[in-house]
């Protein structure tokens, strides 16, 4: 770029190629996890997101599925920086018919950087809201300590324990004896 001055009297002094323009480096946020990756649809799961340049904006909001998690928090200080979060509360089927039986869903960054707003999501990177289990029937209704208890209802997880609350304390059954 030539750079040209103007005196006040008819004088024109130009300089040819004195000035460069340099475009500056874009520092883009990318995701690369979310943990833990599921959660309840009722919502308030602590979730962490990793990934690159996660503190370049000025301001930071999560969503999922258009669902903004409260208490979005940017942290930073010894190793590369994250972003923690709450799940929202998608449980309710008026409200949120498409989410309210679970699914998975990406999370999109809204972001802020050099005064431009952007989004940056990776569609790899899922929430998954669970619906709660509801539990229909057990056979049998008695039995011994030892004895064999079925349980029947809907959406349990392979990861989840049972637990009976006995007059004493409870007991808790863990997932890898639950068939």
């Amino acid at each position: 770029v030539s750079v040209t001055q103007s005196t006040p009297t008819p004088t024109t002094y130009t300089l040819p190629g004195a000035f460069t323009f340099e475009n500056a480096p874009v520092t883009t946020p990318t995701i690369a996890d979310v943990t833990p990756a599921l959660g309840p649809t009722k919502g308030g799961t602590l979730i962490t997101i990793t990934g690159t340049n996660l503190d370049a904006g000025s301001s930071v909001a999560v969503r999922i599925n258009n669902q903004v998690c409260p208490g979005v928090q940017v942290v930073t200080g010894s190793g590369d920086p994250y972003i923690t979060a709450f799940t929202p509360d998608v449980s309710d089927a008026i409200l949120f018919p498409a989410m309210s039986d679970g699914g998975s869903w990406p999370i999109v960054l809204d972001m802020v950087i050099d005064t431009l707003p952007g989004q940056h999501l990776n569609p790899a990177v899922q929430f998954e809201f669970v619906p709660p289990p509801t539990i229909t029937g057990m056979f049998p209704e008695d039995g011994f300590q030892g004895s064999t208890l079925h349980i029947y209802g809907t959406n349990f997880r392979p990861t989840a324990s049972v637990t009976f609350l006995w007059p004493v304390s409870p007991v808790v059954v863990p997932a890898s004896s639950v068939t």
